[in-house]
């Protein structure tokens, strides 16, 4: 029989609901318990999903330390369900002070040092504590999501495929008016002026692409935004067959911004 492969989750809760696991995870500042995962040796990318889930789930601030059986660590700086900084060390990793320019560079570089790292561990364990807000780091920071994307790994692997729903959630408070389609034959929903909802649906009709039935790859979440003369914004969201477009005031850009990346 193979050697099994193994992460080990330092939490407060030896078992129950994913959420609840976050919420006291959030709450408390030392963790005691441990939770274990097996898995089949040659099998890395399990111990990668145990990694990218721990980043997906941590909202606060947090140093997140993760140490294999083989000597190595990653120490990862994560805050809003982004991964803001890697730093690897041990005998086998070579040095890497390369900087991200841009959130998929950031990405690829980071899971690079992830990989150094996880890929000739059988077992890994995860110790977190809370730091200091790092919403003003200067560093280039990327999401669970990208990571999973440019591991080649399914985005569903993080607790459900990334959607717009959400997204929609945080723009209702700042949207004059918005159209969403959630996919798959579901009827549109719309809230706001219907003069604004009409010119939504028609600049939908005239933009949305042909679904081509022969792709197999899903096409990535995109987001655009178009400035308009009025002062207002255009958003034009899309994401695994669902629609969003909504008119935000363009005081909001920020707002919009940060919104989708803490999703995507």
């Amino acid at each position: 029989m193979g050697k099994l492969a193994e992460a080990s989750v330092i939490n407060s809760v030896p078992d129950g609901s994913r959420l609840a696991r976050v919420v006291i995870r959030m709450a408390d500042e030392t963790v005691e318990l441990p939770k274990s995962r097996k898995v089949r040796q040659g099998d890395p990318d399990r111990l990668m999903v145990t990694v990218l889930r721990e980043i997906d789930e941590s909202v606060l601030p947090r140093d997140i330390r993760v140490s294999t059986d083989n000597g190595d660590e990653l120490h990862l700086l994560v805050s809003n369900r982004r991964l803001i900084s890697v730093k690897a060390s041990g005998a086998s990793i070579p040095s890497d002070q390369a900087s991200p320019g841009d959130p998929d560079e950031a990405a690829r570089i980071y899971l690079d040092r992830l990989k150094s790292v996880l890929g000739s561990a059988r077992k890994i364990e995860l110790t977190h504590k809370r730091c200091p807000d790092l919403r003003d780091s200067d560093s280039v920071s990327c999401s669970a999501q990208s990571l999973a994307r440019a591991a080649g790994l399914s985005v569903g692997i993080l607790g459900g495929s990334p959607g717009l729903r959400d997204f929609l959630k945080s723009l209702e408070s700042l949207a004059t008016a918005w159209l969403y389609l959630p996919g798959k034959a579901a009827e549109s929903q719309s809230n706001g002026d219907p003069a604004l909802i009409n010119g939504l649906s028609a600049f939908l009709d005239q933009t949305r692409p042909k679904e081509n039935k022969a792709q197999i790859a899903a096409r990535k979440p995109d987001c655009t935004v178009l400035p308009l003369p009025n002062g207002s914004l255009l958003i034009s969201a899309t994401t695994l067959g669902q629609h969003l477009l909504a008119l935000v005031p363009e005081s909001n850009l920020n707002a919009v911004i940060t919104a989708w990346q803490k999703r995507f």
